[in-house]
This record gives structure tokens, sequence and C-alpha cells, in this order.
């Protein structure tokens, strides 16, 4: 009762009975991530995909607290004055809910669904039936009556989350198929086989591996280990190789969980890496990064030289000037990203919303 509830609902009997109440449902908000990046975690860089044809949008580091399992589902039967006693802090039209369901009732089925490790911070919604889905009439036991109710909650669960998972889905691919027509993956001239999408994601990973060198030698090992103590070692190497590039590139050490930190210092390999860092040059190059960000999103890929010297210096708020259109368009061709003009006379695109 202590989390945060971000959405709620009731049930009824009957649709055409608003007086009587079934079951009410609450979900909840996860609690905090323990502040720091920890060995126990998984650091992993992955490439990201949008709409239906997979279309590559670039890579990210991304920290994982646990590879999430299956929902699960516990129940027990409670008395209501037990449940209510735990919504004098809930929102009043919560209670009101919870007081018309307990009214006249003498027990409760709670249901609690959550996924990852069985503990109350895994919770992630609760149940409370006043009386028992109609699936549940057909069985005679207890037994199989409690697993009838777990396997009920867990299906609508699952086709609840199906359901927002493909409204998601469908308004994703709406938005992609609108920016596709405003920025082309290639333009009529060019060859069939070639997207411009997978060309700058091709350059963003690359990009990504210069300023991670110590991260990528790591993850690159580890994706080849073939035995879990070769995986436990090498997720560390990842670990320690994440806080000394980010040391690297920002200047300064990421928050380190406060029990691991005083570890780091009497760690052979991450004094080796420190030393690395201290001894090497530093590779993050901000305008590659600027250049490939803005390549299809601010359409510098169907730029000429002076176009892409002026949005260059507007977007990124640079002097008029300062960065040449040529030597832009040079240093683009030699990260690897290609540009979208014509020969000849060029086409000017249309960037008008489509209708």
């Amino acid at each position: 009762m202590e989390r945060r509830v971000v959405d709620w609902g009731v049930s009824r009997p009957h649709e055409e009975d608003m007086g009587e109440l079934s079951a009410v449902w609450l979900k909840f908000a996860r609690p905090s991530l323990p502040q720091g990046v920890s060995k126990n975690q998984i650091i992993r860089a992955v490439q990201w995909y949008r709409g239906d044809i997979g279309t590559p949008i670039g890579p990210a580091i991304l920290i994982f607290n646990e590879l999430r399992r299956g929902l699960w589902a516990k129940v027990r039967y409670l008395e209501p004055a037990e449940v209510l006693r735990r919504w004098k802090v809930m929102s009043e039209p919560i209670q009101q809910v919870m007081n018309k369901l307990a009214h006249g009732k003498k027990v409760f089925c709670q249901v609690l669904v959550g996924s990852g490790e069985v503990t109350a911070e895994n919770v992630d919604e609760v149940f409370w039936f006043a009386y028992l889905p109609p699936e549940v009439a057909a069985f005679q036991s207890e037994a199989d009556k409690t697993k009838c109710v777990a396997n009920v909650v867990l299906d609508l669960v699952e086709r609840r989350h199906q359901a927002e998972l493909e409204k998601l889905k469908a308004e994703g691919n709406a938005r992609h198929e609108a920016e596709l027509i405003k920025f082309p993956a290639r333009r009529p001239h060019e060859p069939l086989d070639f997207d411009h999408y997978k060309n700058r994601a091709d350059v963003l990973w690359q990009l990504l591996r210069n300023d991670w060198p110590r991260f990528f030698e790591a993850h690159d090992k580890l994706q080849l280990a073939k035995t879990e103590s070769e995986r436990v070692e090498c997720q560390k190497l990842v670990w320690l190789a994440y806080i000394a590039d980010h040391k690297a590139i920002y200047g300064n050490f990421p928050e380190v969980k406060e029990d691991e930190a005083a570890e780091l210092w009497r760690n052979d390999e991450y004094n080796r890496l420190m030393s690395d860092v201290l001894n090497a040059p530093r590779n993050h190059d901000k305008r590659s990064w600027q250049l490939a960000n803005g390549w299809i999103g601010k359409n510098y890929y169907r730029m000429n030289e002076a176009e892409l010297q002026e949005a260059f210096a507007r977007d990124w708020n640079y002097n008029p000037g300062f960065h040449k259109g040529n030597t832009l368009a040079k240093h683009a061709r030699d990260i690897g990203l290609r540009f979208a003009l014509p020969r000849g006379r060029r086409e000017k695109p249309n960037l008008l919303p489509p209708g």
C-alpha cells in the first residue's frame, strides 16, 4: 500500500447493475531502482529498430537491473476488515469502491500479480474479488479453484498487456510511415538495395564503438563466452570497462552502487583500465555525432554544402561559418554517411505533410 497507484478499475457481475461490484484491481508503479551501476546489472550495446519492416534507427548502451522472467500470480483469501485497513492511505474514490465491494461480504479473494523474483517489490498489480470468476465454478477442490483463479487473472493481464502493445505498435507504425514519406529511405535515382536509415545506423554503431573501446572489447568477449563461469567473469569486465570509458568520455565517473565502489581500486583490471584512460587520447567526436544524429531527421542527407553549413550552425548553436559546408560534407563522407543528392541539378525535397 506504500506503492504509487498508476491505474485502477472495477468490474461488475452484470454490466447493467451499477450498484454492485464483483472485483477491483490496482496497478502499481515499480519502486525506484538502487542508485548506481552495479556489477550484478546487465550492461549491453543494442541496436534499435522501428516499424514492421524493422527500420534501423541507431544503437544505445542499456543497463538492465535483471532479465525479466514471466508473470506469476499468488492467491490468498482474506476477511474484508483485513483488506480495508490497508485502504486508509488510498485516495477517496478508491476507498469508496472498496467499501462498496466489501459491503455484505465475508471473504475476499486477493490475487497478486508480478514478474521477476517472487517478492513484494515485484508486485505490479493486485486484484480483489468479492465473487470468483465464473470459470471457477466448474472445479470442486479448493486447490483447483485457486489454480483456476490464478490462471484467469494471468490470462486477463496478458491479454490486456498484448492489447496495449498492439496499440503502441500501430501508433508507432503510423508515425514511422509518415516519417518515411517525409524522409525516404532511398531516392528514385539511388540503388534499390540502398537504405539511408541502415547507413546512418551503421555509422552510429561505429561511432559508439569508437567512443567506448574498452567497453566493446569486454562486450565482444562476453558474446563469445561459452560457460557460466566465463560469462560471470566477462560480465564483471563489462562493468569495469563501462566505468572506465564513462570517465574517458564525460570526465567523471558514473554513480556506482555504494557497497561495490570500495572494491574498484583493489581490482587490478580496473587499475589497468584507468591507467589506459589517463594515457589515451579522447575519442569522442562531437561533430561526427551531430552530423549522424541529424542526418535524416534534420534532412542533412539531402542538402548541398551551403544548406548544410547554414542548418548545422542553426541546429547545434554554432556561429555561422564556424563549420564550412564543404568541410562538413567531406567529414560526413569520411565517417561513412552517404548523401541522397542526385547528379546534376538537385531536386528540392518536399517536406510538406502528405495529403
